[in-house]
């Protein structure tokens, strides 16, 4: 078998053929120089070949058998270095491409370059590629965190441009053509640096086996610095359901410990301690310790310590499905109890029509066809088929009168990934918590039971109608155990909410087009049940139109 890091040579050719291509690009078009520009477009094939040759040979090597897992990290690696170098050969084109517009007037085209810096972007960007490969090839973090500086000081060098343009324009309207010209040449060297980063930030993936951000893993390394953990990252794990711009992964060091890593806004995270200080007065026993917190300009991140394992995992395991469902009805009793702690008699409203409008944008853009479907009213054998939006209007003055009488503390996005199970002592723990707070206590019953329909790794589990089926019931125990008798209809258009939204989050077109009707048809039963009396409503619980399939 050929070495992986045999194919550093070929990595080494296109760097320098990059490298000379952005400096002839840029020496071209600040020059004015057309046939030099000519060689630079002309030679970009040569380069997209040599990404090709990479390609070939990093497909090659993946095919052994007896590749280990460190050598397949190297070779993605190398796969994300390549496109990237492609890409700033591309750029390089761009810039060369620019010498056609620039003005007739040398000393006009030297001052307009001069007063937009273009220049010392330029100097910038080479040494930013420089930098990213070196760090590439060396595995050394510390020099990538240095082309993060770069990568920075390109994004000021566009921002002055931008901004000296505009007053240049101003000032001098008939230099437009220079401005624009050399504005497009600051713009194609800005996205030099993304990609000189994106080859920097390939260290990671060869590091932790997952793509993060430089800055994501600066916070996590400044975070295991701060709680003096002495063990290096050697595995990071996404945590699924990351739809909200946080990072939230499973940690594992060299020691054998493990922790949850969450990073995001500093605003969100710090919305996130509160609601931790929060959980901690109420339920200290479902939260997971932190174990350090760490801020960085606008974005911030904590530890979690690990504890036990995932719900998912264990609902994964080969073994019998009552004994599942043994499990399942221990964390659904712990959240009784919970309940009963947290319990107020006190009318709460929900939103779930709202939020099924606030969300169908992103349903249509995601799958154009369900627009098509039912985003207009339709005629079947001449019937009138109301809109979903039809719908909701008719269902937008019933929900208030569907509230529950009580609220109870919630965790707010309880799907299965944010569900510990602590091995000792047998108790269960909750991450994630940024959306906390008092509410309706079937609102995380049905993002519960969606969960269970919506995660792939439970997709094929032949005990998934066992799981939601036990979700279902523990909703319809609770709503008659605390004497809920508009809990029917309401849980029908939560779960009818977590149907429609959820469908924007899948690929699969026929996944997303039967979850999206099924929720439109628990809404279209509700329209159809609303002249019901409150004391029938509790049926719809166990009916085929209120039941999850």
């Amino acid at each position: 078998m050929r070495s992986p890091r045999r194919l550093e040579p070929e990595i080494a050719k296109m760097v320098k053929a990059v490298r000379f291509q952005l400096s002839e690009a840029l020496a071209a078009a600040m020059e004015g120089d057309d046939s030099k520009a000519r060689k630079v477009v002309e030679r970009d094939d040569a380069l997209d070949n040599l990404r090709a040759l990479v390609e070939s040979r990093v497909h090659e090597a993946l095919a052994e058998v007896s590749l280990g897992e460190n050598n397949r990290r190297w070779l993605r690696g190398i796969l994300r270095v390549a496109g990237n170098l492609e890409k700033i050969g591309d750029y390089a084109e761009n810039i060369a491409r620019q010498a056609a517009h620039r003005p007739e007037d040398p000393a006009l085209w030297r001052a307009t370059v001069a007063d937009l810096g273009v220049a010392e972007a330029g100097d910038k960007a080479v040494e930013t590629v420089d930098r990213a490969i070196g760090s590439f090839l060396d595995l050394d973090l510390a020099a990538a965190r240095g082309v993060a500086l770069l990568e920075t000081a390109l994004d000021d060098c566009y921002g002055s441009g931008v901004a000296a343009a505009i007053s240049l324009l101003q000032r001098e309207p008939e230099r437009a053509s220079a401005v624009i010209t050399a504005l497009a040449i600051l713009k194609y060297l800005e996205r030099v640096g993304d990609a000189a980063l994106n080859m920097a930030e390939s260290i990671i993936v060869i590091v932790t086996g997952e793509r993060l951000k430089l800055g994501q893993y600066v916070q996590l390394t400044s975070l295991l610095e701060s709680c003096g953990t002495d063990g290096d990252v050697v595995h990071f794990e996404s945590i699924w359901e990351g739809i909200s711009g946080a990072r939230l992964g499973r940690v594992t060091l060299k020691t054998g410990e493990t922790m949850v890593f969450k990073e995001g806004s500093s605003r969100k995270i710090e919305e996130e301690m509160a609601k931790h200080n929060s959980w901690r007065e109420i339920a200290p026993d479902l939260l997971v310790p932190i174990r350090a917190r760490h801020a960085e300009g606008e974005r911030a991140a904590f530890l979690d310590l690990f504890v036990g394992d995932t719900l998912v995992r264990r609902l994964q395991r080969p073994g019998d499905a009552s004994t599942k469902i043994l499990l399942i009805e221990r964390f659904l009793a712990r959240l009784a109890d919970l309940w009963d702690r947290t319990s107020e008699p006190r009318e709460t409203p929900t939103s779930y029509v709202r939020q099924v409008r606030d969300r169908l944008p992103e349903v249509w853009a995601a799958h154009p066809d369900l627009k098509a479907l039912r985003g207009q009213p339709i005629r079947v054998a001449g019937s009138r088929i109301p809109s979903l939006d039809e719908i909701l209007d008719r269902l937008c003055p019933l929900e208030p009168g569907w509230a529950p009488p009580f609220s109870v503390w919630l965790h707010g996005d309880l799907n299965i990934d944010n569900i510990l199970i602590d091995e000792e002592p047998r108790s269960f723990r909750l991450i994630d918590v940024h959306r906390a707070g008092p509410g309706d206590y079937l609102q995380d019953l049905s993002v519960l039971a969606m969960s269970f329909i919506r995660h792939p790794a439970l997709h094929e589990n032949p005990g998934l109608p066992a799981c939601v089926s036990t979700v279902r019931s523990f909703a319809a125990e609770q709503a008659a155990r605390r004497a809920d008798s508009r809990a029917a209809s309401r849980w029908s258009l939560a779960l009818a909410r977590s149907f429609i939204t959820s469908s924007r989050l899948v690929l699969d077109d026929r996944l997303a087009r039967r979850w999206f009707l099924k929720g439109v048809s628990l809404l279209e039963a509700l329209t159809e049940a609303s002249s019901l009396r409150s004391d029938e409503e509790p049926a719809l619980f166990a009916s085929s139109k209120g039941a999850i399939p």
